[in-house]
This record gives structure tokens, sequence and C-alpha cells, in this order.
């Protein structure tokens, strides 16, 4: 039997939708913190002086390989733990991480980062899905999780706008001339990673 609480939801329509529109957001970081470095792999060659099998790795293996081991216990963590808390370590984890990347002076430290982005993004959407479940009724239910889901295509074509906006930007420098003395790929992680950060 259905209780008056899960035909309703918990919250007020407002905060709910509050709730929504911020988790949202933070699945966009999500994305762009891990599509980010896909726009910067030439840079990234020759920055590092690593070759496309390198690169792949960073960009699937080193990733996908933490985030699917660390998924299931982060997700069996927020059935009995915090869930807003594991959410906001999650994203605090993924943006730290990010951020570090601008300061890499080698593969192995990128290659580090990078599975900690993955781990810290594991926690996202089992934290997300469930709390969303708990203040939205079911018959309101699929719309939320596909607003949220949204976040997904969001993040990925806002990585790639941030990406090579800052690129071309920083092409326009001469040598030793851009801001604060960064490179390109360094400007672009910093971007990615300090919003979910604040």
């Amino acid at each position: 039997m259905v209780t008056l609480m899960d035909e309703r939801g918990s919250g007020s329509p407002a905060y709910r939708w509050y709730v929504l529109a911020l988790f949202t957001l933070v699945y966009v970081f999500n994305f762009v913190d891990r599509q980010i470095i896909v726009i910067l792999g030439p840079s990234l060659k020759a920055a590092l002086n690593v070759g496309d099998a390198e690169l792949g790795l960073l960009f699937g293996t080193a990733f996908a390989l933490f985030y699917a081991l660390f998924g299931l216990p982060l997700a069996r963590l927020v059935d009995g733990w915090r869930r807003v808390t594991t959410l906001v370590g999650g994203l605090l984890v993924w943006s730290a991480t990010t951020t570090l990347s601008a300061f890499v002076g080698s593969y192995g430290q990128l290659a580090a980062l990078r599975t900690c982005v993955g781990i810290g993004e594991a926690s996202a959407s089992p934290a997300a899905f469930s709390i969303l479940q708990d203040y939205f009724p079911p018959q309101r239910r699929a719309t939320a999780l596909s607003i949220y889901g949204s976040g997904i295509y969001i993040g990925i074509g806002a990585a790639l706008a941030i990406g090579g906006g800052i690129l071309a930007l920083w092409a326009k420098y001469p040598e030793g001339g851009a801001p604060l003395g960064l490179a390109g790929w360094q400007a672009a992680y910093l971007a990615a990673g300090m919003p979910g950060l604040i």
C-alpha cells in the first residue's frame, strides 16, 4: 500500500525543485570534470610527452576502472550512511583532483589524479537517486530523474566549450605571456575543477 508520504513526496514543491536543480548542477560538474580531458588531449600529449596509448588509458581505463570498483561500495555507503555527506564528499574529491590536475608534472601524477576523479564521481548518482526518490512522488520521479540525467549532456557540452574556449584564448598569448604563466590546459583544468569546490 502506498503511503501518503509516497504519494506526495517530502518537502515543499519549491524546495524539491530546488534540490533537483542543485543536484543537476552537481551532475553537470561531474561530467565537466570527467570530459575536460578529451579536449585537452593534444595539449597533454605535448606537455607530458606521452603517446596515444597513454592518453587512451587516461580517457578510459584510469577513470572507468576505479569508477566501477568504487561505485558499489559507495552505493552501499549511501544505503547505510548520510547520503548528502557522501555526495558532498565525492564532489569535493573529484573537484579537488581535477583542480590539482592543473599542476601535474608527469603522466603518473595525472593518472593518479584521474583515478581519484573516478572514485569521487562514483558517489554522485547513487546518492542523488536515493535522495530524489524521497523528494518526488512516484508519478513525478521519471521527470525528476530525466532532468537530473540531462546533466550528462550539459556537462559534456560545457566541458568542450570551456576547454576549447580557454585553449583558443591562451593561443593568443605569446609564449610565457599567459596569465600566471599557466599553459592553456592548466587554466582549463582550473576552470573545470574550481566551481565544484565553490
